[in-house]
């Protein structure tokens, strides 16, 4: 599964995105390849679903959730990689 890589390389960029009412960001610990990414993915989908964040604010907010190697992987992905948050 790719993620996402700098905001760069989300092609759905959405500049009138906006942030839920009331919203406020995971208390999750970050990834860093180590722990299981498909258990990752899914908590950091259950919390940003429970928090109604559309797609375009998950992609934003995916790279503060990223540490070590997980961090250099994402930001060396090409430019306007992502569609969507599930790519």
């Amino acid at each position: 599964m790719r993620l996402l890589s700098r905001q760069k390389s989300i092609h759905k960029e959405d500049p009138k995105a906006e942030f839920p009412k009331k919203f406020t960001h995971p208390t999750l610990p970050p990834y860093n390849g180590i722990p299981d990414l498909n258990h990752f993915l899914y908590k950091y989908k259950w919390y940003m679903n429970g928090a109604k964040a559309t797609d375009e604010i998950k992609c934003l907010c995916f790279p503060l959730y990223l540490e070590g190697v997980a961090s250099l992987w994402f930001t060396r992905l090409p430019p306007k990689s992502i569609n969507q948050f599930d790519d």
